[in-house]
């Protein structure tokens, strides 16, 4: 049964398994001393509380006390706290007959409840001790006599020397005790002149404690324990990472920042379970504040003050800056850094210094008043202008952060203009946002709303790039410099496009070409075209696309602007492809990401390789189009579009060249609503169409009708395609026949109205199907010999389109003939979900010609596959036409619904390991096929 947990402790329980581990040897007669180590926050009392409980309900008596962090305490003060509550709670006349006289004497001067005075001491003062050591000792064997004892002492950081020196000896006395002592201490307290650090340091190389380090969470616990607080819901990834960010994986940090975002509104429950606003700036919470706070307070008021300058100046901070801000010195500053490093509040860096926790430096900051922040960025500013080479960005923040913003402007610009090159874009939205404000020049204000819209288009803020683009043009309009708001039009347009107006698109990048033509080549310019290019590419103008590509590159070549040339040679090659030109075009795709890569380039080099997984799957080359997602996957960086996009082209892989629809259904989950937050709904629907097709193979079709888009994304050819595919697709998979072939009738128009242009050979293929399943043959015949399939050359899908076609004809030689060839070339193509329904087809065309034998072999080989994949949908059509020829489909082990699941069962074996297992005993155990129909009869059956 799994054990319930405060959401506290979640991803603590191989900690609280070894502390319950100990708790039993130690009930056994095997008693231990187990001190729990980690920082302020992490979860060190929780885990003591849960094993306190488990220790109660067990029958262990409990006693707890814990150290003061007041300069005077008394001696052994966690000790007497723990036994004389221990003391109250008991028969105490019981107690003092089994201690006797002389153990209670030795005991009064810490316990006045056991009524005998204690001893007057002569003698050795160390032997004394021994003897109050050994009266303790025999206390506690007393209280562990019936179901052991568990001793809690926390904050042993805290400890005064005559409760470590106790400590000491009983760690060496309680091994053959029925005794637990638990300890817990904070390391970040221990600096290196810590007395608690000697006796640690002794313990653990004499073996005579056991330590229980308790690091802090990492990204998939603060996942866990997020969860856990809110009811077990979902955490999204950008959630959890970011709340890691922020609390550094500290469990008291993250449970406060939390509560503080129940109580400002910003996490809330609504009828359909827990919902957030927009991920933000979340405030350091004042619990959080004011435990570091209490931490600095204990500096003298001179490394107070000098701690407080090395805030100002960040993370991390150098040395000799930190003497010339903080006014005092070098012989002031040394010392009290080696406090601060003493303290666990900084670390020695190879190139500095740096704050232990940004949390720390956060709290320090925001404790300080405004004028004496101001007054230390001031000087702060001044010393770096002092430096050759001074990094415009911290000048900048310095500058800001002192209110100079008139000397601010002009290095903050710089400075964005820096960040935006090393494809910091999030750095370059936090600096112009802040110019805005400080901005009284209007034509300047245009400039920084205009670039601002840019980096929020690299940053993945689409919604946002467009109102700041727009904002920003109309005034550069106004100031009457149309060439550089021609230039920022080009990403208005683009933005437009990825919010399903592509209408609005095209306006603005004629605009811009307009605007541009007159000055002669340009990198603008160059970008004007690519785009131009990319919408006649939608819309499957492939010739005009090509003219447009050809002439971006010129263009660019003329102006040397790498950019657009590189970005030109996807359009190239997308558009030779249609063509014919299937090679070359494909070319022109990897060239495009390898000279992307090399310059620097990466949201090209993305674009492109989409494009060419895309592609390549288009011609069945599955295995080319996962080896370019192992590229994409091997390029991090800072675009979050490409975060969004990642998960698209994972989620689409996974579905269509694996056959993994559980797999793509979670990847394209999570990225559908990244996509929508930020209003790139062209990108969301044309996941949703994906995610239908997922869903669709996992059974759920009406799951999967409610995920598709009602209607095409845009009129752009290819998304009217995509579109009536997957909505064909679905009326078959649901058996409406009547729907998927009205739909087919549309591709017959399309086709009849542009044979060019408009022959999309999956689409085709899927019209020529749901022709054949309402037996309309001659349309299906029709559009086959209508269509402008000589680019396609032996492409499986029109093989198998000709192989269909051939069996409802009646021309059996010609069915297997094609269907052989098709499933020939899918065969190991890593292309599973076509695969798999071609194969299907080739078995109704061997049953059709007798060959019943062949039939079973092609429909087992796609059973086993489709239910190793998670595939239901095929897995249950194979299984029918198998049913169908008299086949006894044994029961399978259940799929995982996904092959990365990886689940193992009792005896340490994968699902598809037994599913083999079960498979090959039945063929061989299988002699011969008993059904007396008609071959064809069997086929048309085996077929659907």
């Amino acid at each position: 049964m799994e054990r319930a947990l405060c959401p506290v402790l979640v991803g603590r329980e191989r900690e609280l398994d070894l502390l319950e581990d100990a708790l039993i040897a130690s009930n056994r007669g095997r008693g231990q001393v187990v001190v729990i180590a980690g920082e302020a926050g992490v979860g060190k009392t929780r885990l003591v509380n849960a094993l306190r409980v488990s220790a109660a309900r067990a029958g262990t008596a409990v006693m707890s006390g814990s150290c003061s962090e007041a300069d005077l305490t008394l001696p052994y003060m966690p000790f007497v706290e723990g036994i004389g509550n221990y003391l109250a709670s008991v028969d105490g006349e019981r107690i003092k007959t089994r201690l006797g006289p002389a153990t209670r004497r030795q005991l009064g001067h810490l316990f006045p409840q056991l009524e005998l005075s204690p001893p007057d001491e002569v003698g050795d003062p160390g032997q004394a001790r021994m003897r109050l050591y050994e009266a303790l000792l025999t206390l506690l064997q007393f209280a562990a006599e019936q179901r052991g004892l568990l001793l809690i002492l926390e904050d042993l950081h805290w400890a005064d020397a005559s409760t470590r020196e106790l400590l000491d000896y009983l760690a060496r006395r309680v091994r053959r005790s029925r005794i637990l002592i638990l300890g817990t201490y904070r390391s970040d307290e221990l600096h290196r002149r810590h007395p608690l650090q000697p006796l640690v340091q002794a313990w653990q190389r004499a073996g005579t404690i056991e330590t229980v380090q308790l690091p802090p969470l990492d990204p998939p616990g603060v996942g866990r324990m997020t969860s856990a607080i809110f009811d077990g819901a979902p955490i999204e990834d950008e959630l959890r990472d970011f709340l890691f960010a922020r609390t550094e994986g500290n469990p008291f940090v993250l449970e406060e920042f939390l509560k503080a975002a129940l109580d400002q509104g910003d996490i809330f429950k609504t009828a359909q379970g827990w919902d957030r606003k927009a991920i933000g700036h979340l405030r350091l919470p004042a619990t959080v504040k004011e435990t570091i706070l209490l931490r600095v307070e204990r500096l003298e008021e001179q490394q107070a003050n000098i701690l407080r300058a090395a805030a100002v100046l960040g993370r991390c901070f150098d040395y000799r800056m930190l003497v010339g801000i903080s006014g005092q010195s070098e012989t002031t500053v040394r010392a009290a850094l080696r406090a601060f490093v003493e303290q666990q509040l900084a670390q020695e860096e190879p190139d500095g210094y740096s704050f232990r926790h940004a949390l720390t430096r956060e709290a320090i900051l925001d404790d300080m008043i405004a004028p004496e922040r101001e007054r230390l960025h001031a000087r702060a500013a001044d010393q770096l202008r002092e430096q050759p080479g001074a990094n415009a960005m911290e000048l900048a923040s310095h500058l800001m952060a002192a209110a100079r913003w008139q000397e601010a402007i002009p290095v903050a610009l710089r400075a964005a203009t820096d960040a935006e090159g090393r494809k910091g874009y999030l750095e370059a939205v936090h600096l112009y946002e802040r110019l805005l404000d400080h901005t009284s020049d209007r034509c300047l204000r245009g400039e920084l709303l205009s670039r601002l819209g840019k980096v929020q288009f690299f940053a993945g803020e689409t919604r946002h790039a467009q109102r700041y683009l727009s904002e920003g043009i109309a005034i550069l309009d106004q100031c009457g410099d149309a060439r550089a708001a021609a230039g920022y039009r080009i990403w208005l347009g683009r933005c437009h496009w990825m919010r399903s107006r592509p209408d609005l698109a095209r306006q603005e990048f004629e605009a811009a070409r307009a605007a541009l033509e007159p000055h002669g080549p340009s990198e603008a310019l160059a970008y004007a075209y690519v785009r131009l290019a990319s919408l006649h590419t939608f819309d499957k103008e492939h010739e005009i696309a090509l003219q447009l590509s050809r002439e971006a590159v010129r263009i660019a070549t003329a102006a040397g602007a790498d950019g657009p040339r590189i970005h030109a040679y996807n359009y190239l090659g997308t558009n030779l492809q249609p063509l014919g030109q299937v090679e070359e075009g494909l070319h022109w795709l990897d060239q495009g990401y390898r000279e992307a890569v090399a310059a620097g380039y990466d949201w090209i080099a993305v674009v492109a390789l989409y494009n060419a997984i895309g592609d390549q799957l288009h011609h069945a080359r599955g295995r080319e189009a996962l080896e370019r997602l192992r590229w994409l996957q091997d390029m991090s960086g800072p675009l979050r579009l490409r975060d969004t996009g990642l998960l698209e082209a994972e989620g689409f892989l996974a579905m269509r060249a694996r056959g993994e629809p559980e797999r793509a259904r979670r990847l394209l989950e999570a990225a559908v609503p990244r996509a929508e937050e930020v209003e790139d709904t062209l990108f969301a629907h044309r996941m949703r169409l994906v995610l239908a097709h997922a869903l669709a193979a996992l059974d759920q079709l009406d799951e999967a009708w409610r995920v598709l888009p009602a209607q095409p994304a845009t009129a752009e050819t290819q998304e009217v395609m995509g579109f009536v595919y997957e909505s064909m697709w679905l009326h078959m998979v649901g058996g409406n026949v009547t729907a998927a072939q009205e739909l087919a009738q549309q591709v017959v128009h399309m086709v009849e109205a542009d044979p060019v242009r408009n022959t999309e050979i999956f689409l085709l293929d899927h019209a020529v199907d749901a022709l054949l399943r309402a037996d309309d043959v001659p349309t299906a015949r029709r559009l086959l010999a209508i269509a402008h399939t000589d680019v396609f050359g032996r492409h499986p899908l029109l093989l198998r389109a000709r192989g269909r076609l051939a069996l409802a004809e009646g021309d059996l030689a010609g069915a297997r003939d094609n269907l052989r060839e098709a499933v020939a070339a899918l065969d190991g193509a890593e292309f599973a979900d076509e695969e798999w329904p071609t194969r299907r087809a080739f078995a109704a065309a061997l049953v059709a010609s007798g060959d019943r034998e062949g039939g079973e072999r092609e429909l087992r080989i796609v059973l086993l596959a489709a239910r190793e994949r998670g595939h239901l949908l095929e897995a249950r059509l194979a299984a029918q036409g198998l049913a169908q020829l008299g086949v006894a489909v044994p029961d399978l082990v259940p799929s995982s619904a996904s092959a990365a699941a990886a689940e193992v069962d009792g005896e340490g074996r994968q699902p598809t390991e037994r599913l083999v297992t079960v498979m090959s005993i039945d063929i061989r155990g299988f002699t011969a096929i008993t059904v007396q129909e008609p071959p064809h009869e069997i086929a048309d059956r085996v077929a659907t």
